[in-house]
């Protein structure tokens, strides 16, 4: 049997959906990455390293055009950092540091409107994942305050297709941002 690393590395299947997602600025990567430095060896089946906040995953469409016809008048949005968090699941503890945006929310809500998705998370959750963890392991660490307050700007997000690469979705800034009517 493989371990949820080996699975990782080995026999993770390829995705076949696209996502979109904030790239945290290299400041914020790093603190989020010191803490899963920082978590027990024994407790961790594997660490982000590229830490990064998903607006909307499970989009079916590969062409980033789709995308940002939906956010093109979206514009740049804040975003902080907060405590950690956990997703509590029967074979892995998603260690998590929460985000505070409610840009991303109205972002994610638009793009489920009106971009064809599998998404299988009916309320959206933006958070940036720092490990994952043995199951029941989570709980010691949740609370904790290492990234909470650190805070950007987002104004651009990655559309992330299954065959691998990135691609720019930029957002407006605020001054030229469409008036709300």
């Amino acid at each position: 049997m493989l371990s949820f690393t080996q699975f990782l590395v080995e026999a993770r299947p390829q995705p076949t959906r696209s996502s979109v997602q904030f790239n945290l600025p290299s400041a914020l990567a790093r603190a989020v990455v010191a803490v899963g430095r920082t978590l027990a060896p024994e407790d961790i089946l594997d660490l982000e390293l590229k830490p990064h906040v998903t607006i909307l995953g499970e989009i079916s469409t590969m062409r980033v055009q789709n995308v940002r016809h939906v956010l093109r008048d979206e514009p740049a949005c804040s975003m902080q950092l907060g405590v950690l968090a956990a997703f509590e699941l029967s074979d892995v503890d998603v260690l998590y540091v929460a985000v505070q945006s409610p840009g991303f929310v109205r972002m994610n809500l638009k793009l489920r409107q009106q971009v064809l998705h599998k998404n299988p998370y009916p309320v959206y959750t933006p958070h940036a994942t720092v490990a994952y963890l043995q199951p029941g392991t989570a709980a010691a660490y949740v609370g904790g305050t290492q990234c909470a307050g650190m805070s950007c700007l987002a104004t651009q997000l990655a559309f992330c297709p299954p065959y691998g690469g990135q691609y720019t979705i930029p957002l407006q800034s605020p001054s030229s941002s469409p008036s709300p009517s």
